[in-house]
């Protein structure tokens, strides 16, 4: 039986934690710069996006659709899909973004930024855990054909590595989906 303490154990790799936290700043920077530096394309009315009812449900599902969609297709396409997912993401958060921040800063700092950071550190998990992922895989598959590494054992690393990653996003998204609807109240996330 798998239970928590075998995951961790299993998953202590603070390389993932590096990489996250790599990816969380170069985002983070580049969102910023997109946001302030970026062409203004006005895509209408903003205060079209004004509070509105927003389910807390369909909020969390939706976002953990598409980070379990980035771990699967991410593994499955070497990553490529992850990076693909991240980029796109954060090129539609600053699009946003701008649009909020043409009306003033206010706008932008209590119905981006609170959620935003937050939804961002669990993309940058799981693009920094299908990094990791591959990265282990290319790095051991000598080992593992030379027989001096446990095959058995590497996959148990791997997929308790994952598994304890996609637990923690469940979890970083279960806080963005409630701060989400409880601040933000924006309609197009």
């Amino acid at each position: 039986m798998i239970t928590l303490r075998t995951l961790l154990r299993y998953s202590k790799n603070k390389n993932i934690f590096l990489i996250t936290f790599v990816v969380y700043a170069l985002t983070i920077v580049s969102l910023y710069l997109m946001i302030r530096f970026g062409r203004t394309i006005v895509f209408g009315d903003v205060n079209e996006l004004e509070e509105l009812d927003v389910s807390y449900f369909h909020v969390f599902f939706g976002n953990i659709i598409l980070i379990y969609k980035t771990y699967i297709l991410g593994l499955m396409t070497f990553g490529l899909y992850a990076f693909y997912s991240h980029f796109q993401n954060t090129v539609g958060i600053a699009l946003v973004g701008k649009q909020l921040l043409y009306e003033g800063y206010e706008k932008l700092a209590y119905k981006m930024i609170p959620h935003g950071l937050i939804e961002f550190l669990g993309m940058s998990l799981a693009l920094a855990t299908v990094i990791w992922f591959w990265i282990k895989v290319i790095k051991d598959a000598p080992d593992i054909i030379k027989r001096k590494k446990n095959f058995m054992e590497t996959v148990r690393t791997l997929v308790s590595t994952l598994l304890v990653s996609a637990i923690a996003n469940t979890f970083i998204f279960a806080i963005a989906g409630i701060v989400e609807v409880l601040v933000s109240h924006i309609k197009v996330m």
